[in-house]
């Protein structure tokens, strides 16, 4: 079982108890939405470190083994998968991925509110 909570990844036996193989990401770094990407081994993970938010890719055979999907986006809040399209929803607008090419597919931008 995969479990990512804060700044921690982990895979977990459920069996037998206790804890395989565990990451913590860097100080100030946290998850906030993930996604299993089914057929590739790796999750999807909406992540926030201070200030910039980022899409990341991790490998569920080496939890140490992440490379950064989307920089520099607006604060993700939730993140979805279907085949190699993923979803995300930030504070500023929604949009498509295709993870195979790396190109966003459609764009919706939220109407600002002034006040």
């Amino acid at each position: 079982m995969y479990v990512s909570i804060g700044s921690f990844t982990l895979i977990y036996d459920h069996l037998n108890k206790r804890v395989i193989t565990s990451h913590s990401l860097k100080i100030g770094d946290y998850i906030m939405h993930g996604a299993f990407m089914e057929g590739r081994n790796a999750v999807v993970l909406a992540l926030i470190s201070g200030t910039n938010s980022s899409i990341i890719k991790q490998s569920l055979t080496n939890l140490q083994e992440i490379n950064t999907v989307i920089d520099n986006i607006s604060t993700p809040m939730k993140v979805r998968l279907h085949d190699s399209l993923l979803m995300c929803s930030t504070n500023k607008n929604y949009f498509i991925f295709n993870m195979d090419n790396g190109k966003v597919v459609h764009e919706v931008m939220f109407p600002r509110q002034k006040y």
